[in-house]
């Protein structure tokens, strides 16, 4: 008896997963994305799992560089991101938002109930380590089903799930529908709606079954690539930065819409055709109730690529706080050069807060810089109130050149007591820091690079074997994020 349960052990194992998977009610070739993955249409930025196709929703003339782009795919890098088996399908995109996912046809007899589940994990933050998501991007998940077996994975007719958000562990998420034709489409939807440092989301263990009636039998279906329409770009004013920074088309059926308000505060309409986020945010009316938990106040400046969003998550506030406490239209539009008063929670009272209006005086204006040079060049050490601007300023030259000289990634968070290479002399005594030993004493001869569309940053990195701070520090650039067609890049 032990000798057959053993030959039936050995006999289940050698069947392939897609053949147990059939056995047991799923319809879905490779339910566990495993096997050879190969590139998609020959771009080998986007390698999906056999029997499946990646889709994104497509770029408007108008979005940013970093917004809506097309999401790469490959096999999932970091073990701890599979849930079963050896792969699972990962998609992801680095300083840069997207809405995508993926998608397989399958055939089935019209009129079949069915459940459509998928399991999905995100890893989302402005750190490097794999296994936490700190500082993470607002997401919304979930699973679909095209009764009429389409491709488009921003059409109306698909049902989707509700959303989900969740970071660093596998939840399964589920969709029924009834077939209105042969065959059905099956979608899964990740929308990042923030370009934090990496964007990533992790795709296993999914199933489609006959809920109820005849089991219908599993026929492989082509995979056409997907054909989406093109939107017309929403016309912004010069200068304006929109608060949402990820949009999808509107639903062209808005009777009996349902408008309800994320935690972010993102306008979300939910329609039978699922969910999608518009140009126009949505805030509940505020009260001053809001700001009494929010006592603090800091002047902030609006630069390129701040969102209300942003402001909100790196201040420990809240959008309706700040929408309040600035008078701000419920539009919620922001201008580069603006200035906000930031609420934020109670400080300890050692803290002295800047005032409601106008900025302190920085203790680099009113510093004695007399420190050591090489080559004309200093150390100056971050005081508190010191910005990147204010240094610069003190030295006559420009936050550009400061963010070369020093390969600052982010200008906007330099540490107390950090120590920058600056062209003069220092605040650090004779005696104290010693100045940097290594300046460059002549020009260099460097390759260039001219940015074509449809290119990054990071894909530039990529195709020249460096790193993206690396070409940050080369070419002054503080947004990776804000490149543009005709770009002269400077290369190591």
């Amino acid at each position: 008896m032990a000798a057959i349960l053993l030959a039936l052990a050995a006999l289940s194992a050698a069947v392939p997963a897609d053949r147990r998977a059939a056995a047991q009610g799923n319809l879905l070739q490779n339910p566990g994305f495993e096997g050879d993955y190969q590139p998609f249409e020959g771009d080998a930025n986007r390698r999906v799992a056999p029997g499946w196709a990646p889709w994104n929703a497509p770029r408007s003339a108008g979005d940013p560089s970093w917004a809506n782009v097309t999401p790469q795919s490959q096999r999932a890098r970091n073990p701890n991101r599979v849930r079963s088996g050896e792969g699972a399908q990962e998609l992801f995109e680095l300083f840069a938002t997207f809405t995508g996912g993926v998608y397989q046809r399958v055939n089935v007899a019209s009129g079949a109930p069915l459940r459509f589940s998928a399991f999905l994990n995100v890893w989302s933050t402005t750190r490097d380590d794999p296994d936490r998501s700190l500082e993470p991007a607002a997401v919304t998940l979930q699973v679909g089903i095209d009764p009429q077996g389409g491709t488009n994975g921003t059409s109306s007719a698909i049902i989707w799930s509700e959303p989900q958000r969740f970071y660093d562990e596998y939840r399964q998420l589920s969709v029924t529908a009834t077939a209105a034709a042969n065959t059905v489409t099956v979608f899964v939807r990740a929308i990042f709606l923030e370009p934090v440092r990496h964007n990533h989301v992790y795709i296993d263990d999914a199933t489609l079954v006959v809920t109820s009636g005849t089991l219908p039998t599993s026929t492989p279906v082509a995979i056409l690539p997907t054909e989406t329409p093109a939107i017309a770009p929403t016309a912004t004013p010069e200068g304006v930065i929109p608060t949402i920074i990820a949009t999808l088309p509107p639903s062209p059926t808005p009777e009996g819409f349902i408008a309800s308000p994320t935690p972010e505060g993102i306008f979300v309409t939910s329609t039978p055709g699922g969910i999608f986020v518009t140009n126009t945010p949505f805030f509940p009316t505020p009260t001053s109730d809001v700001l009494s938990a929010l006592p603090g106040r800091i002047n902030y400046t609006v630069v390129a690529g701040d969102t209300l969003i942003g402001i909100a998550a790196r201040f420990n506030s809240r959008v309706d706080a700040i929408v309040l406490l600035n008078n701000l239209n419920l539009n919620a539009f922001l201008r580069i050069g603006q200035r906000l008063v930031i609420p934020v929670p109670a400080v300890q009272p050692t803290v002295t807060q800047p005032a409601l209006f106008g900025t302190p005086t920085a203790p680099v204006d009113v510093a004695i810089l007399n420190g050591p040079t090489v080559n004309g060049i200093g150390t100056y050490i971050m005081q508190r109130g010191d910005t990147l601007e204010a240094v610069a300023r003190r030295y006559n030259t420009t936050v550009q050149y400061l963010v070369r000289l020093n390969g600052i990634v982010n200008p906007n968070a330099l540490v107390i007591g950090q120590v920058l290479a600056v062209p003069g002399p220092g605040n650090n005594p004779p005696g104290g820091t010693v100045a940097p030993t290594i300046i460059p004493t002549a020009p260099i001869s460097v390759r260039t690079h001219v940015v074509r569309a449809g290119e990054n940053l990071f894909r530039i990195s990529l195709r020249y074997g460096t790193t993206i701070n690396v070409l940050m520090a080369l070419n002054g650039i503080v947004n990776p994020n804000r490149i543009f067609v005709g770009q002269v890049l400077r290369l190591p």
